[in-house]
């Protein structure tokens, strides 16, 4: 029954790119990353800037999947002996967005989806690295600026808690963004 479940819903997303032009997206985004933390607080600070590359596919009107792969990366110091560290997050999310309406130039969305995310954490005392899996919520605006040329103005909220030792880690955080996205 799961396999005829998997291959209905395969046939449903590839009649769907195969028969909505203009339906497949490409493209990047820039951005800022708070991580929740407190502890990474006391580290490294507030957050860093987050760079985003995403693909999205329309399945009906006013709904698309997407999936995105980000980059984050900060340095600091331990709060003992002052020691540099680095920390780096790679999150890659799947998910959905609906565009609450679709007017001429402005498109507003509200969007969830799960969080895969892999982390590294560099010191003289040791490494440690971990993945985890994590939920998001978002919402924001596209602006349409030619036919098939847009701007994504975004807002997300992720949840995501790693425990590599005893102490669970908040890797979860505030997110925005502004990036450009094409259309095919």
């Amino acid at each position: 029954m799961k396999r005829i479940l998997a291959f209905a819903i395969s046939l449903f997303f590839l009649f769907n790119l195969l028969t909505f032009p203009g339906n497949f997206t490409l493209g990047g985004m820039f951005g800022n990353y708070f991580v929740a933390d407190p502890i990474y607080k006391d580290l490294y600070g507030s957050g860093n800037f987050i760079f985003w590359g995403f693909v999205s596919i329309g399945v009906m009107n006013r709904l698309e999947l997407r999936g995105d792969i980000g980059y984050f990366n900060k340095r600091g110091k331990t709060s003992l002996t002052g020691e540099s560290t680095s920390f780096s997050l790679i999150p890659i999310t799947i998910g959905a967005r609906f565009r609450l309406i679709n007017l001429e130039h402005i498109r507003p969305y509200l969007g969830a989806g799960l969080n895969y995310c892999l982390f590294n954490e560099k010191a003289r005392i040791g490494d440690t690295s971990d993945t985890t899996l994590g939920l998001h919520f978002e919402g924001g605006s596209y602006i349409v600026i030619a036919e098939r040329l847009y701007f994504d103005l975004n807002f997300r909220y992720s949840i995501s808690d790693a425990k590599p030792f005893d102490e669970t880690i908040k890797l979860g955080g505030f997110s925005t963004g502004i990036g450009v996205g094409y259309t095919f």
